[in-house]
């Protein structure tokens, strides 16, 4: 029986921090603040929790923000919460078949040890759409085959934004799924929207090569996606702060 486990998944905008029941695969408690803060919260977030009862022993860190790995193992380390570091020279259950598998992404790693636990065996495939969008392969539950990285919908809004003279920057969750576009606005909301969810079709169909699947879908994002989309996910909010806590191991 295993512990509960102070997870924390650092993103590229958000961090989330939580404790995990990694037997019932549950984030009880959970906090999201914006990475750019997490010098000046983590500890006053860390009092906060500690006042509803003891901390974790143990903690896990998935960071695709590298430069805050430092302070965060030494604030934990300060606490006497001893700390797993989710990244690619991580002894994994499944066999890892990136050519250089110490590049594999921390996010993605936490992604596929979630499946793992929760579809041993069967062939799963797991999307997570945030910043940027990342769709990953584990085949029989024992192998990663690998996957893409695409850019999410707010960074595609932003760079026709910052590389064009007149494009404005849209929102994309104000799109109202007009199609063809009468506006500006509207036509690169419906390239960015119809675009993604298009390009999440045809590289699900091209990946499981029409073999049953079980896919599963993470990320902030997806719950604006999944309405323009005809893919059948089950959606977990937490997957990456609950894998991020699996990567610990009495």
């Amino acid at each position: 029986m295993k512990q509960n486990v102070l997870a924390i998944n650092s993103g590229n905008t958000h961090t989330d921090i939580g404790i995990v029941d990694c037997d019932q695969r549950i984030a009880r408690v959970q906090q999201k603040i914006a990475t750019c803060d997490l010098a000046l919260l983590l500890d006053k977030y860390l009092d906060q929790l500690a006042l509803k009862g003891p901390l974790p022993v143990h903690a896990s860190l998935a960071s695709v923000v590298p430069e805050n790995n430092e302070f965060v193992c030494r604030v934990l380390d300060s606490r006497g919460i001893k700390i797993t570091l989710v990244q690619g020279d991580l002894s994994l259950p499944f066999s890892n078949s990136y050519d250089n598998p110490k590049a594999l992404g921390p996010d993605r790693i936490a992604d596929l040890l979630y499946v793992y636990a929760v579809c041993a065996k069967k062939t799963s495939l797991v999307i997570d759409a945030g910043t940027a969008i990342t769709i990953d392969l584990l085949k029989d539950g024992t192998v990663f085959l690998g996957g893409i990285i695409m850019p999410g919908l707010s960074l595609q809004s932003k760079a026709l934004h910052s590389y064009t003279a007149k494009l404005p920057l849209i929102d994309h969750t104000g799109f109202k799924g007009d199609f063809p576009g009468l506006s500006t606005q509207a036509c690169i909301g419906a390239g960015v929207v119809y675009g993604v969810a298009g390009a999440l079709g045809h590289i699900v169909s091209k990946m499981t090569e029409g073999k049953p699947v079980q896919i599963f879908a993470t990320g902030g994002a997806w719950p604006f996606i999944s309405g323009y989309t005809t893919l059948d996910a089950v959606y977990i909010p937490d997957m990456t702060l609950i894998g991020t806590a699996l990567a610990h191991r009495d």
